[in-house]
């Protein structure tokens, strides 16, 4: 029988993804992290209405929140064929189903298990934050690091270390706190920098 905490938290998760899933049909080239978030406050939903953009851990938990959403949801698309999400940062997407097996959607994917673990939400306070990027791109193969970082980026291959260190100098201005930005995106940015200036040629 289920108990009324799981009650709500279903009902909580099926409305999230509604949110979701509305802002993605609006969007057919796809949105950001943030604009996602954006979308779901501006829709009222309770857990997004108090985030501190200068707290570190409150940053965490949202975006934890929503990633673990976004892969649930991923799963879910898959398994009703309806669908193919594609989860990065700068850019989530939902795009027409592409049947694959059941272990491609899995295999070589820390991030997935690492957001469907609600130990690591739970168990993660403020200090934790500021290692736990560099924790998930060790997770990585070299490859899958540098793509994963490039993304980050909003760059692609082939690309020079030059312009790397020109868009990261843009980005990390743009996304300060002391421009409006936040703590969270800008580790984000300084995380992949690191990750690039090991994998590319100065």
């Amino acid at each position: 029988m289920e108990t009324s905490d799981n009650h709500s938290n279903t009902t909580q998760q099926a409305s999230l993804f509604d949110l979701i899933m509305d802002a993605l049909l609006k969007h057919s080239q796809g949105l950001s992290e943030y604009q996602l978030i954006q979308h779901i406050k501006s829709s009222g939903y309770l857990q997004f209405q108090n985030i501190r953009l200068w707290n570190h851990l409150s940053l965490f938990q949202t975006h934890f929140i929503l990633f673990n959403a976004l892969y649930h949801l991923r799963d879910k698309l898959w398994q009703e064929k309806t669908g193919t999400l594609e989860i990065c940062p700068v850019n989530i997407v939902l795009l027409p189903y592409k049947p694959t097996s059941s272990a491609s959607m899995t295999e070589h994917d820390p991030l997935r298990a690492y957001y469907l673990n609600l130990d690591n939400l739970k168990k993660t306070n403020e200090q934790d934050v500021a290692t736990l990027l560099q924790n998930i791109w060790l997770k990585l193969e070299n490859n899958e690091r540098r793509q994963a970082a490039l993304n980050v980026l909003e760059l692609q291959d082939p690309v020079d270390y030059a312009a790397i260190k020109m868009q990261h100098r843009r980005l990390a201005m743009r996304h300060h706190p002391d421009r409006g930005g936040d703590n969270y995106r800008l580790q984000t940015i300084n995380a992949a920098m690191k990750i690039l200036k090991k994998t590319s040629t100065p």
